[in-house]
């Protein structure tokens, strides 16, 4: 089945929980077909005589408002003429621009007063159709109101000019996005006191003109605030317009029949029923200023399909009905905004289930991320990720929660703000198998970090970033390359796939370069350089399959990158402990020089190691010095004397081995080499 069936099929799950339904949750509220989100910045109230009570710029948190839309409006570019039918920019509203603008030919050329006759009329027809009262007292005031000048007469142009930043949940062609951006109207410097009532402001007339002779030339920043009304008529209606479920209700339901639209029906591709066939769908899909659309036919040639299909019918490529792929496409956005959907520069990864829609704690381990409250499970601790997914997949769970008998939906969505959205990854996964994918991951990839101040170990699965972080150390604000990484790393983890041996490739050339890991005053960072290594050491353990082997010191291992890695340590060892960690060691000096030639590097060590044995000899550690030689001796003879004198570098096994003998004994006892020194 596609994703698009999938989400098809998701969406009246979704509307079936009366939580999704409040138009004052933007962000939980399921979209319908006639409806989308906008930033609104200014609020006007009125009475049951179309009269102006009050109005006022809107808050910031409070912008985010589900206005009613035609099939028109809702696909509009800067260069087309279609109104919303109740909340719009004033550019389609007001009727007085040649109050601040005097030149005939400039209101045409923006089409002023086309969009006004065009709202007006749209308008109108809502009113001969509706049962609520408000829409007629709307209608009566944006015929009988001179609102530009309503408008300047009771803010000063400065402050119409701050909260008139171009809506780009409107028209996002214009300017890229970040994601999760809602670019508001009104900025954070616009406070409570320029909300202004009629019941104590006057109608200015000094002010009025002063704005006059300022607001033509910002026509533009006035014609973009977006408006949205409230009206008292009754003390037994609320009056927020725009929070009327039953006035929105209407409108979706008879918008066609309001504006007299001709419906054919045809096969839908993706419910395999009879629908009104559709080529252009909602934007908005990722976040609120997202201009790119998944799915749209633009094509008047016969170049893209090669003739196969005529011209300016793209019905003939894929017939979509306007239910079916709209309420799929409000589905995905809602499952993005509440779901714990990755979002990063566009690209979006997104997991669900469609019996278990609420379920965003489990399946967001693509984000590894953990708020104050606790809310995202799989974080850096892999002993909690993997509690929480046998958890949530034991079969035998009387907890009334997640059983292992669904299917788990895993989709990759990326693209640009403007243009179009691709779909780059979708798998439908039994969930059997994708509670085992997941464990295996936090398993597989899980290493030790030692805390260098406590001595102690905790279990722990690289992130994502970190990860990132250390392959693209170079270019970590790099876009492109985050999200190509991040496609890479999906199978491994969905799919349970090995991940790529260049990962074990590039993790080993940057730790094997200590002097690369620098602070932010560009000074060289041993803990950095030290947790590179641990994370390093987590891909290549995972890489060798080996769940965890060598996160302690195989005393077994006669790998000869391996046995040269625990001869780097044990030199490091010997200078720190006689030196008592005093410094930089040889050993650490030497560091890259030894991966490339290590038999030659260690030879020049054994001579330099010769007075700090006599430094523990005369500090009366004859016994750790003994220790030392005595375990240098040890992995010598496991080396044949063709490896040592080959003299060719070492592999990625070089820096397991290094850790596990650099560690060794301080994740058990560290007493014990105390005992070692009392011992002569």
């Amino acid at each position: 089945m596609s994703v698009w069936a999938k989400l098809y099929e998701t969406y009246p799950k979704i509307l079936s929980d009366k939580e999704n339904n409040d138009l004052k949750d933007v962000d939980k509220y399921l979209l319908r077909d006639g409806l989308t989100v906008n930033n609104c910045g200014l609020e006007i109230t009125l009475d049951a005589n179309s009269n102006i009570i009050n109005m006022a710029l809107i808050p910031k948190d409070n912008q985010k408002t589900i206005i009613p839309v035609t099939p028109d409006s809702i696909k509009r570019s800067g260069s087309t003429v279609a109104p919303n039918p109740l909340f719009e920019k004033l550019d389609y509203m007001a009727s007085d621009w040649d109050l601040i603008i005097k030149d005939d030919k400039l209101l045409e050329k923006n089409n002023s007063y086309e969009k006004y006759s065009q709202y007006i009329e749209t308008l109108r027809k809502w009113v001969e159709f509706s049962q609520f009262p408000q829409i007629k007292i709307i209608y009566n005031f944006i015929k009988n109101t001179n609102l530009i000048e309503q408008i300047l007469s009771r803010f000063d142009i400065k402050d119409l000019i701050k909260v008139s930043k171009k809506d780009k949940s409107e028209e996002a062609e214009d300017e890229s996005i970040e994601e999760n951006n809602d670019n508001p109207i009104i900025e954070e410097s616009i406070n409570n006191e320029l909300i202004t009532s009629i019941e104590n402001t006057q109608k200015d007339e000094a002010l009025l003109l002063k704005n006059i002779q300022i607001a033509g030339k910002n026509f533009k920043k006035l014609a973009d605030i977006f408006v949205r009304f409230s009206v008292q008529y009754s003390d037994t209606v609320r009056p927020e317009v725009y929070y009327n479920s039953d006035l929105f209700n209407e409108w979706c339901k008879t918008y066609k029949q309001i504006l007299g639209l001709e419906e054919q029906s045809d096969l839908d591709y993706i419910s395999g029923d009879n629908e009104i066939l559709q080529s252009y769908f909602p934007k908005k899909i990722r976040n609120q200023g997202d201009g790119a659309r998944i799915i749209s036919a633009n094509d008047k040639t016969i170049r893209t399909f090669g003739g196969r299909f005529e011209p300016k019918v793209p019905m003939q490529v894929a017939p979509l009905g306007q239910k079916s792929m709209t309420q799929a496409l409000y589905a995905l956005s809602w499952l993005i905004k509440n779901n714990g959907a990755f979002t990063y520069d566009g690209l979006v990864v997104l997991a669900w289930s469609i019996d278990y829609i609420r379920e965003e704690n489990l399946y967001n381990v693509f984000a590894q991320a953990k708020d104050e409250k606790g809310k995202y499970v799989f974080n850096l601790n892999s002993n909690k990720a993997i509690e929480a997914l046998a958890y949530y997949g034991n079969r035998s769970s009387n907890l009334d929660k997640l059983t292992a008998e669904h299917k788990v939906n895993v989709l990759v969505l990326d693209g640009e703000s403007k243009g179009r959205i691709a779909v780059t990854y979708y798998n439908e996964i039994d969930s059997t198998i994708y509670y085992k994918n997941l464990e295996n991951w936090f398993k597989t990839l899980q290493w030790q970090w030692l805390n260098y101040d406590t001595k102690e170990f905790e279990i722990r699965t690289p992130n994502f970033r970190s990860l990132f972080d250390l392959l693209y150390a170079e270019n970590k604000q790099d876009k492109t390359l985050y999200k190509q990484f991040y496609k890479q790393i999906l199978p491994c983890v969905v799919e349970g796939k090995q991940i790529p041996k260049y990962f074990v490739q590039r993790a080993f050339e940057k730790v094997r370069k200590p002097e690369s890991f620098r602070d932010m005053q560009g000074k060289p960072s041993k803990n950095m350089w030290l947790n590179a290594i641990n994370i390093a050491c987590a891909v290549i353990n995972k890489y060798k399959k080996q769940k965890g082997k060598y996160m302690k010191l195989d005393l077994e291992e006669n790998d000869r990158s391996y046995l040269f890695g625990r001869l780097l340590a044990l030199a490091e060892k010997v200078e720190n402990a006689a030196t008592n960690y005093g410094g930089q060691t040889n050993a650490e000096r030497l560091f890259t020089r030894f991966t490339m030639r290590p038999g030659q590097t260690f030879s020049t060590l054994q001579k330099q190691l010769a007075p700090y044995f006599d430094k523990l000899y005369g500090q009366g550690k004859a016994g750790l010095a003994n220790y030392f030689k005595n375990e240098i001796a040890e992995v010598l003879d496991k080396m044949s004397k063709e490896d040592f004198a080959s003299n060719k570098g070492v592999d990625e096994m070089f820096i397991l081995g290094y850790y596990g003998q650099r560690n060794y004994r301080e994740d058990k006892n560290i007493e014990e080499q105390n005992e070692i020194q009392g011992e002569e």
